[in-house]
């Protein structure tokens, strides 16, 4: 733990001796113009929030704790909780601001990791459904009407068949396999989930053209294509795939999804181990 006071009035940093070892030789600026100080130490991206934290103290406010990340002796930033009490005078006008920087990288790293992890469909280690629909939702909400995205609903054929034929353990190792082999397909910006048993959801962001999407989902069928399970490698796996392009399928994720379901719908019905387009409001047919 770190102590600090700011002398409000005259803009000044005091530290005890633990801000040397901990921070190394402060670096804590006087900027030309500001009535704030600069802890040089905190990470750019967190600048900003640092520097609310003294405008709401010298506005007379009492902020609550802010974690900003700060580079240690080591040169490392650590995310750092930062704690601020306020003395008044007798005006009840701040003049004097006593901080405490606790160190909670190892608490706030574990906390993100849990996080992540919450987000994650745990065989597959895809999103999951609530994640995969939220981000989609999200970016929706801030896409342009002139942008194009894609949404792609791929479903395995008989995987019921599978589980029953070969067993869960077979069930669970083609569903990883052919995991691994879709995010292959795609950017780390597009999202990629597990939605059901053996459903999944692609949102492909900011596509340069249509032919791309459709490139896509023959990519993904062709996965199907070549893949088979089993002891002796001979049981076939299949997929019906169907799309959808934002905005002309919808422009939200109800509509984008029931389009995509109808062209999915239209791969079954063609047969299965298909794809099938929903495009401009009109079913493509299948191929």
């Amino acid at each position: 733990q770190v102590v600090f006071e700011w002398d409000i009035q005259r803009n000044h940093i005091y530290h005890t001796v633990y801000w040397t070892n901990k921070f190394g030789f402060s670096t804590v600026a006087q900027v030309p113009g500001s009535d704030i100080p600069d802890f040089e130490q905190v990470h750019p991206a967190d600048r900003e929030t640092i520097s609310q934290l003294f405008r709401k103290i010298k506005e007379g406010g009492q902020p609550g704790p802010v974690d900003v990340r700060m580079k240690n002796v080591s040169g490392k930033y650590i995310w750092c909780t930062v704690h601020i009490k306020i003395l008044y005078d007798e005006n009840t006008e701040p003049y004097r601001a006593i901080g405490l920087i606790v160190d909670t990288d190892h608490q706030k790293k574990m906390m993100q990791k849990l996080e992540s992890k919450s987000k994650m469909d745990l065989l597959t280690q895809l999103y999951n459904k609530v994640t995969t629909e939220s981000m989609i939702e999200a970016c929706l909400k801030n896409s342009q009407k002139n942008t194009l995205h894609g949404m792609i609903i791929i479903d395995i054929d008989n995987f019921k068949d599978i589980n029953d034929t070969l067993g869960h353990i077979f069930g669970d190792a083609v569903l990883k396999k052919v995991s691994s082999d879709i995010k292959r397909l795609f950017r780390v910006s597009d999202i990629v989930g597990r939605t059901g048993g053996d459903e999944f959801i692609i949102f492909i962001k900011d596509i340069d053209s249509p032919e791309l999407l459709k490139s896509k989902m023959d990519d993904v069928c062709g996965i199907f294509h070549s893949a088979y399970t089993g002891e002796d490698e001979t049981y076939k796996i299949s997929a019906s795939v169907g799309g959808v392009f934002y905005p002309y399928g919808g422009t939200s994720f109800q509509e984008l999804y029931r389009h995509a379901d109808e062209a999915l719908y239209r791969s079954k019905k063609s047969g299965k181990d298909r794809c099938c387009l929903y495009e401009d409001s009109v079913l493509k047919s299948a191929w």
